[in-house]
């Protein structure tokens, strides 16, 4: 009974559609140059009972352009929440507008969107495999030399010192002897 209701599971996230998709004519024009925008925002995930309160209530600040912003708060704050609607998993529904140098983030076409935003999880995640798998997975067509410099810039040098290189298995689930940061 478990493994029929796993089964259940699975393919109700499988069969899912999206709520958020593309507008009738999105951009896959992007430019950052100056700063995404919030403004407004208040927003309460879909799946919220009625008494809930919204996670975030008229949030309006700005993420500058070339800057590195760290989002710090207190469990439950919306640290999360602003990312997942800056990568559009989420539209804000009860008020607010997010925008890149005042372009509607509504009218930016998904996969661009997505391809453009880089993100550093709090939680690590890596496929089982070797490091190199892990990279590829980003880019398939990734060179040799790209790795590397994908790594350099994650402050990963360390992979060059392990036994088998980019060749390292990260065991079941990602888990290795290493850090995960």
């Amino acid at each position: 009974m478990a493994a029929k209701t796993l089964g259940v599971l699975i393919f109700d996230v499988i069969e899912r559609v999206p709520q958020v998709r593309n507008s009738s004519n999105p951009s896959s024009r992007i430019t950052l140059t100056r700063a995404i925008n919030f403004t407004n925002v208040t927003f309460k995930y879909p799946t919220s009972l009625p008494e809930h309160k919204p996670v975030l209530i008229d949030a309006s600040f700005s993420i500058k352009a070339g800057e590195a912003t760290a989002i710090v708060g207190p469990s439950g704050s919306g640290k999360s929440t602003i990312v997942q609607l800056i990568e559009r998993f989420y539209d804000p529904r009860a008020g607010g507008r997010i925008d890149f140098d005042g372009q509607d983030i509504k009218d930016l076409e998904l996969k661009c969107l997505r391809e453009n935003i880089g993100y550093v999880s709090q939680e690590p995640i890596m496929i089982m495999g070797t490091i190199r798998d892990n990279l590829l997975y980003g880019n398939k067509d990734a060179t040799e030399q790209d790795c590397i410099e994908a790594l350099m810039q994650a402050n990963a040098g360390f992979v060059k010192e392990q036994e088998n290189g980019l060749d390292t298995f990260v065991g079941t689930a990602g888990i290795m002897n290493m850090s995960g940061g």
